[in-house]
């Protein structure tokens, strides 16, 4: 009879951390698409949250040292979740988020009183604010100019 062996237990092992290794590293890739997948995915339902953001000031601006009143109309299909409002003066500005949700369709008004905001400003510039899952983002290209009225 013929003298039948088996591989010997160094061949066994490395080919079994060799095959380990190439499950890890083909493992690694689809983990590593996976993921950028979902980051293009929710980089582009920001991006189309962010064109349905459409705002419209409904009424005058009026504004003073530590006052702004401002009235915002969401014209658009997106939730707006908050609003950015840069004041700006003619020496100077000041920003603040307004943390107000502005479902589609609907408008409010806005007050904001702040001792600690010290401008009067001339202008507003307003930003509507998006969030897609938990991700936030400025509609910059989405931005309302307003005067102010004292």
């Amino acid at each position: 009879m013929k003298d039948k062996r088996g591989i010997s237990p160094l061949v066994a092992t490395v080919l079994l951390v060799a095959i380990v290794i190439i499950i890890a590293v083909l493992l690694w890739f689809w983990y590593n698409q996976f993921i950028l997948e979902q980051q293009q995915k929710a980089s582009t339902e920001l991006a189309q949250a962010c064109m349905n953001a459409e705002i419209r000031i409904e009424s005058n601006t009026v504004c003073s040292a530590g006052e702004i009143k401002v009235e915002i109309a969401n014209i658009g299909s997106s939730q707006i979740t908050s609003v950015l409002i840069n004041a700006i003066s003619s020496d100077s500005s000041e920003s603040f988020e307004t943390g107000w949700v502005i479902p589609p369709g609907t408008s409010t008004g806005l007050q904001f009183i702040d001792d600690e905001f010290s401008i009067t400003p001339t202008q507003l510039e307003i930003i509507p604010i998006v969030m897609v899952g938990s991700t936030s983002k400025y509609c910059n290209e989405q931005a309302q100019y307003s005067t102010c009225s004292t």
